[in-house]
């Protein structure tokens, strides 16, 4: 099914699609796969899947006349990121949301997962060609530029994916709606105004650990 993802991605990519689009289909699909996958099975179940995925994708980008992973990375990287970063972005992304499942419940994990998968996915599907409102990011070196369509809809894809995780494990109430509704605002907030200033590399990081963070705290509080 992972693949099947990225074989649609090129496909999106043939029909004359910009990179950012191919990028955030496999952005939002395969974060979105990934996340039901691993709450199926048990750790070790996942991680025989992931180390599966791992060589089967070394393999295809090694075949001269395949070079799976190269092609991928050429189609969907950010205009201003380097082939090093595209690489490593998702496997930096990985790690970090099979750390929140490691250490926390699957319901975090899901929720931290789908807002990374449905709020910055959303914000960028949104944002790019719907942003016509303009907000010029404080601090950032060379006044970058976000909009205000794209932020809101981080926020709601943020909440969305919150609350989703929330109701498929029978704990979506007012209490953890609300937490859902300030998390989603913190993670909205950082991703507007911080996130930018740091490394490519770390965007993907913040936003699920933020969303995690803030479904931990939350929970020790009511």
């Amino acid at each position: 099914m992972a693949y099947t993802v990225f074989m649609i991605g090129g496909f999106i990519h043939a029909r004359g699609y910009p990179n950012w689009a191919v990028r955030k289909w496999i952005h939002v699909a395969g974060l979105t796969l990934w996340a039901f996958v691993f709450v199926q099975f048990s750790l070790l179940e996942v991680l025989i899947q992931v180390i599966v995925f791992f060589i089967i994708l070394i393999i295809l980008s090694v075949v001269p006349s395949i070079k799976f992973t190269f092609f991928y990375i050429s189609i969907g990287k950010r205009e201003d990121e380097s082939s090093i970063e595209a690489f490593a972005n998702p496997i930096i992304t990985g790690l970090t949301i099979f750390t929140i499942l490691l250490f926390t419940s699957e319901m975090i994990f899901l929720a931290a997962t789908l807002s990374l998968a449905w709020g910055d996915g959303l914000g960028e599907i949104i944002g790019r060609p719907f942003g016509k409102h303009k907000y010029i990011i404080p601090f950032h070196p060379q006044n970058l530029t976000k909009s205000f369509e794209g932020s809101i809809s981080v926020f709601i894809g943020t909440v969305l994916g919150i609350n989703f995780a929330l109701f498929a494990y029978g704990s979506l109430n007012v209490e953890f709606f609300f937490i859902s509704l300030i998390t989603a605002l913190i993670v909205t907030f950082f991703e507007a105004i911080y996130f930018p200033i740091l490394s490519k590399l770390i965007d993907n990081v913040l936003v699920p650990l933020t969303a995690a963070l803030g479904l931990v705290i939350g929970k020790l509080c009511i």
